[in-house]
Formats: structure tokens, C-alpha cells, sequence
């Protein structure tokens, strides 16, 4: 999920003029390679560029499996520098490359002249309210607050997972269920300067065919019952994240959770139920902010106990408070 923030940051370039989606890589960074093929902005944001995947090659390399290894930026962008050739002509296909990210997010500070941390606090985060929002680039900072994520081992036995790597672009930013909100309003109000912000960020990709993918600007465009939605989601060590927001209806959903394993937003859970579900039942309360809590609990939730969760929760909060929960946080926008 953090790539949309490096998205939106080169969405304000854009809108200064300073620079330009169909622009080879070259432009802004010259020492990147040059391929059979000009490899353009465009189509590391629409992992259309043939870059191999950055975390395949650093298994590939021996680092840690779990990534509880000592890496920032400069290395992934470093990986990407050193390879010689491309899985396909660029455009010519589509295939996830979190290492093209990270080669955006040095793009946004060469051409802002800032580091990235800097420029998203100063253009994104505090334009919107999103206090408790950052940059993870810096592993030994200390957070007030800040979850951990665990990891099975074995039945009923956990362990710590801990970030030791500062990489950003493609990664790296902690972050609130309330600032997200914030986050998910930027799409329906123009608070960050630029024009049709969230038209933009949901520009699917075209491949060289003239094929439209579902992968837009960080964000994947999808289907379900003839509504549009949109949709990310991400994980690293422990951590898992989903969301999913359907914007004709103003509806966003959003799960964090800090363990591996079955919980909610995996595979066990159909999300694209879970929405139509939440939103048949709990859209007609009106409320500003609808919350389903539960707290964080070491044990499988069951598709079927989670209906029984949002049954209760309806239930329960029929005038729900405003408070969030860290872990899982389910909203319905003011109307306007």
C-alpha cells in the first residue's frame, strides 16, 4: 500500500510541471541503464517495465528469508543499476516489481531537491492530517506506540519479527487506521494541488497491445457486482494490510493486522463479500464513522465467525463511537 504515497508524490511534480509520466528514466536519473528498449516512468509505475523483482534477487543474493537484514534505498535502487537485461520489452507485459518503486521514490527527490522522507511529510502527510504518519527510514528511532508483527512457530507459539532495513518507495511507511482515513479523503476533495487527483491515481495501465490492465498508479481497478472498485494490499515481516474502497459509494475498508498466518484479509476471507456485506447492513446506521472492533487475538477467524462479528457489530453500535482501533478499522465517509 505505501507505493501510492510515492505515486501521489510524483502526481505534485507533475502538476508543477517539473516533470513527466512518458519521460525515460534517463532524464531524471542518468545513471540508469540503458536497455534494448527506453524504459519510462510510466511504466515503473504500471510494473510494466521488465525490471526484475528487487526482493527475489536479494533471496537470490542470501539474505534472510524473513528480510531481518540490515538494507535501505540506495541497495534495492543499487540492484536494479546492476542488471543487464530485462524480463520482456518494456510495456510489453505486466509483472509486479516493487524494485521500480524505489527507483521512483530517488526520481521525486532528485527532482524536488529534497529527501523523500522530507518532501511526503512536508507535501502529503501534514497537508492532510495524517500526524502519526512517516517514513521508515530510520530503524533505531524510537515510535511511542509503534506495533510490532510475530510470526508462527508452531501451535500456539509466536515469535518477534523485527525491521532492521530502511527502504521506502516501494515500502516503508508506518502509519494509523485514522490517518488512512485522512488518506481516503484526499480522494474525494482537492487537498493536495493537484487537478482530478483521484481520476489520476486511478489511470489503469495500457500495455504495447493496447491492452488496458487493472493495475492503475499504485492502486489495482477491479469489479464486483457492476460497482467499481479499487483496491491494494501488502505485507512485510508479520505486518498484513488490505483495503479496499468503493469510490461511487464512498465506502473504504481497510485491515491491519501484525501476524502472519490466517487472519482477517487472507485468502480466507473473501473481501469483496466482506464489503457488500458490511455495506448492506451497515450503511443504513448514517453514520459518520462505522467501526467494527475486535481486538487482536493469536487464533483463526473463520469467514463464517466473521459474519457473526459484523452481525454483532451492527448490532452493538448502532450509534457507533468515533474511536479506531490500530488493528482493524472499517469507515463510512460523511456524506456530503
Amino acid at each position: 500500500m505505501a507505493k501510492q504515497f510515492t505515486t501521489a508524490a510524483l502526481l505534485i511534480l507533475e502538476a508543477e510541471g517539473k516533470l513527466d509520466f512518458k519521460r525515460p528514466v534517463q532524464a531524471y536519473l542518468p545513471a540508469f541503464p540503458e536497455y534494448a528498449w527506453p524504459i519510462t516512468l510510466q511504466h515503473l509505475v504500471h510494473h510494466t517495465s521488465g525490471i526484475r523483482e528487487t526482493n527475489s534477487m536479494q533471496l537470490f543474493q542470501g539474505i534472510d528469508p524473513q528480510f531481518e537484514e540490515v538494507f535501505d534505498t540506495d541497495d534495492l535502487v543499487e540492484l536494479v543499476l546492476q542488471q543487464k537485461e530485462l524480463n520482456f520489452a518494456p510495456g510489453s507485459e505486466y509483472r509486479y516489481s516493487s524494485g521500480g518503486y524505489a527507483v521512483l521514490a530517488k526520481i521525486v527527490e532528485k527532482v524536488s531537491g529534497k529527501p523523500f522522507p522530507e518532501f511526503v511529510e512536508e507535501r502529503i502527510f501534514r497537508k492532510l492530517g495524517m500526524y502519526d504518519t512517516r517514513v521508515s527510514d530510520d530503524h533505531n528511532e524510537i515510535i511511542p506506540n509503534r506495533a510490532v508483527s510475530y510470526w508462527p512457530q508452531g501451535e500456539g507459539q509466536w515469535e518477534r519479527r523485527s525491521q532492521v532495513f530502511d527502504a521506502y518507495g516501494d515500502g516503508g511507511i508506518i502509519t494509523t487506521v485514522r490517518d488512512l482515513l485522512e488518506w481516503d479523503k484526499a480522494f474525494y476533495e482537492d487537498r493536495l494541488g493537484v487537478e482530478n487527483f483521484a481520476e489520476k491515481m486511478y489511470q489503469k495501465g495500457r500495455l504495447n497491445s493496447g491492452e488496458e490492465i487493472e493495475y492503475a498508479r499504485a492502486l489495482q481497478i477491479r469489479e464486483f457486482r457492476g460497482q467499481r472498485y479499487i483496491t491494494h494490499n501488502g505485507g512485510m515481516l508479520g505486518f498484513r494490510v488490505d483495503m479496499i474502497r468503493f469510490p461511487d459509494k464512498k465506502l473504504f475498508k481497510l485491515i491491519f493486522c501484525r501476524r502472519k498466518g490466517p487472519v482477517l484479509g487472507s485468502d480466507e476471507i473473501n473481501k469483496e463479500r466482506i464489503a457488500a456485506l458490511w455495506a448492506r447492513n451497515l450503511m443504513k446506521s448514517g453514520s459518520r464513522i462505522s467501526i467494527l472492533k475486535w481486538p487482536f487475538a493469536a487464533h483463526t477467524i473463520k469467514f463464517k465467525q466473521f459474519l457473526s462479528i459484523i452481525a454483532l457489530a451492527n448490532a452493538a453500535y448502532a450509534n457507533p463511537t468515533r474511536e479506531i482501533l490500530n488493528i482493524a478499522g472499517f469507515f463510512i465517509p460523511e456524506k456530503p
